[in-house]
């Protein structure tokens, strides 16, 4: 009995001690809120709703632990900051869209810290080992914001708080802003780490005076962007990167620092395997530089070598440089600028590459080769904002047909279609009789009463065609070409929207493109490009 009262004693005297040390601690905690060394307390103002909300952040932090935060002053301030700061990230379909939230700590967190006269850009990528992803959905979003809110973009930081769509197995991320700044660019992860100018979140805070949150859904397709990349955005990037990577000659530096940094690729495969190939004709016509690209996986040109020489046989009256480019092995963005400069006419396969024609002369050409069967003016969009002629080259005969059997069986399968028999598949992927594959395959499989999904199988067909094989009829493309140089004389000193105006600047379907992009005729002028040319009336597509 006595045992037991002593523990109790004991107890309760433990409470007591207990209750008086929270009572001095919470106390302590009370005075130092209210009395103690405290660091600024943040403030914000937003513009914008739902997915084109940006959040001007006054005294903002990142670190490891926490992926970023502001500094409440009270519990009252920390609920507002908590519901004010939701801001996406993300410059694509809504599907991907990210909305950060920064956390919050208390101003005597951050009391000892001494912030930054800088401004931080909070920001997210899609896909960034895609090139024309990383560059359309990702850098230039960001390099606009920055030109918009700063006049001096020498020492700003950035935040990559989010990549959406991003997977290591596939490359490292091909983002860099080393050409205007020398601020430091944190990542939270180490495969993010593609150069010097990357730095992991630190364990220690960082602070700074002012972080603007977002971009405001800002990209040139209309498909899903919520505000514009205007016209002379795309020239003053242009401008910054040729100073930077070719006219100040740092692209080799960048490179190298790059490959020292364990990237999966080499950023400088596009420059060493660059062929030239020029004419010597006695004319006081320009010579015209024509890139060529090719692909060696998927949308492999077949007869790309016969137009080559069609080209080059071509040149009676003027010379041409045909500058032939592999960016299958790598290539960044620094190695894309040097070798893209003073392209004036582009051929190459729909695809990511094609996003190199940001470095490409005002009033230049991309003619993209498609498949029979395929195209799509996903390029259109950005190549028009930019003051790129543009024109999808589809042939709808089958001397352009080439097949891939095997890719096609792959297709079929992942889109978990019956695989018919190859004789049977390589007939209907010839389209014999102007008869389209998925019609082919579809009319094989109610004969055999197979059963399969339609609209499946006319999404499998439709992959397939993107990636397939294709030749170019080669008359008609050299007919096309050699009217589409003369346009260059011709254009030389008119503007783009004069160009369009004429309606040369985007075909073969492209009033989809030219309504928001360039003349602000759709979407209430909400994308346009071209502010400086005004709201005007839509003139229709390029047609050869």
């Amino acid at each position: 009995m006595l045992y037991r009262r002593r523990t109790i004693q004991a107890f309760l005297y433990a409470c007591v001690v207990c209750t008086i040390f929270s009572i001095l601690y919470y106390s302590y905690q009370a005075w130092h809120y209210t009395y103690g060394t405290k660091g600024p307390a943040s403030t914000w103002e937003c513009i914008g709703n739902g997915r084109d909300r940006q959040c001007v952040v006054k005294n903002f932090c990142v670190d490891k632990e926490t992926g970023g935060f502001a500094i409440a002053s009270s519990y009252a301030h920390r609920r507002r900051l908590r519901s004010d700061l939701s801001v996406n990230l993300i410059n694509a379909d809504p599907d991907t869209d990210f909305y950060y939230e920064p956390k919050a700590k208390w101003q005597h967190d951050v009391a000892d810290i001494a912030f930054k006269n800088e401004t931080l850009f909070v920001y997210g990528l899609y896909t960034p080992m895609h090139f024309s992803h990383m560059l359309f959905n990702g850098l230039i979003p960001l390099y606009r914001n920055i030109r918009k809110h700063v006049d001096d973009t020498s020492n700003v930081w950035t935040y990559r708080a989010h990549v959406a769509e991003s997977a290591s197995f596939i490359g490292s991320p091909l983002m860099t802003t080393d050409f205007f700044t020398t601020g430091r660019d944190l990542v939270r992860d180490e495969h993010e780490l593609t150069s010097p100018q990357q730095m992991l979140l630190p364990e220690e805070p960082i602070c700074f005076q002012e972080a603007v949150i977002g971009t405001r859904v800002s990209c040139s397709l209309s498909l899903y962007c919520e505000q514009p990349i205007e016209s002379d955005i795309y020239a003053a990037f242009r401008e910054a990167t040729l100073n930077y990577y070719v006219k100040e000659d740092h692209w080799k530096q960048h490179n190298k620092e790059s490959s020292l940094h364990g990237t999966d690729r080499d950023d400088q495969a596009c420059v060493e395997t660059m062929r030239e190939f020029k004419t010597a004709v006695t004319s006081n016509k320009p010579t015209r530089v024509i890139g060529v690209i090719n692909r060696g996986g998927s949308r492999h040109i077949t007869n790309l070598q016969q137009v080559m020489d069609a080209i080059i046989d071509s040149a009676t009256e003027r010379n041409y440089v045909l500058r032939v480019l592999d960016f299958d092995k790598g290539c960044s963005l620094a190695s894309t600028a040097y070798v893209m400069k003073d392209v004036d006419l582009l051929l190459t396969p729909h695809g990511s590459q094609q996003g190199g024609a940001v470095f490409m002369k005002n009033n230049s050409v991309v003619i993209s080769i498609n498949a029979r069967g395929y195209s799509e003016n996903w390029f259109a969009f950005p190549l028009t904002a930019m003051g790129r002629r543009f024109y999808n080259f589809e042939c709808q005969s089958s001397i352009c047909v080439d097949k891939d059997l095997e890719r096609a069986q792959r297709t079929l399968a992942m889109y978990e279609i019956p695989i018919p028999p190859e004789n049977v598949l390589d007939d209907c992927l010839a389209w014999e009789n102007d008869r389209s594959p998925d019609g082919c395959l579809g009319a094989y499989f109610d004969k055999m009463h197979i059963e399969h999904n339609s609209d499946q199988l006319q999404f499998a067909i439709g992959q397939y065609h993107k990636d397939a094989p294709r030749k170019i009829d080669v008359t008609r493309f050299m007919a096309f070409f050699e009217k589409t140089i003369k346009e260059m004389d011709d254009f030389e000193t008119m503007s783009y929207r004069q160009i369009c105006d004429l309606e040369k600047c985007c075909g073969y379907s492209c009033d989809d493109v030219l309504g928001p992009v360039v003349y602000g005729s759709a979407l209430e002028g909400r994308l346009l490009a071209w502010p400086q040319d005004g709201i005007g009336s839509l003139h229709h597509s390029w047609q050869e």
